[in-house]
């Protein structure tokens, strides 16, 4: 009768007497150790892109305030112009949405 140290000696270790197939607690422990890694990968690259989008969103709040300086800036020098192209929008507008 063997006994489980016997059986290790008796297999290299993963495999079975029956054609070296792996045994199944170290298969089982191969995929854990694939899925940690998988895992740990998928956080890294979560933070990762977490990063990047609000790089990406501050900087588009950075267009925004210097396009927003801007317009108030184009309004406070020239009102009249500012209106003009205000209702000008408006009436296009309105007639793209009055043809829906």
């Amino acid at each position: 009768m063997l006994n489980a140290s016997s059986e290790a000696r008796a297999a290299p270790q993963g495999a079975k007497a029956n054609g070296g197939a792996k045994d199944p607690r170290h298969v089982v422990s191969d995929i854990e150790k694939a899925v940690g890694k998988a895992k740990t990968e998928l956080r890294d690259m979560a933070r990762e892109a977490g990063h990047r989008s609000r790089a990406i969103i501050d900087e588009a709040g950075e267009e925004i305030s210097g396009a927003k300086k801007s317009v108030a800036t184009f309004i406070r020098k020239k009102p009249l112009a500012a209106g003009g192209i205000a209702v000008g929008i408006g009436v296009l507008l309105g007639m793209f949405l009055r043809r829906r």
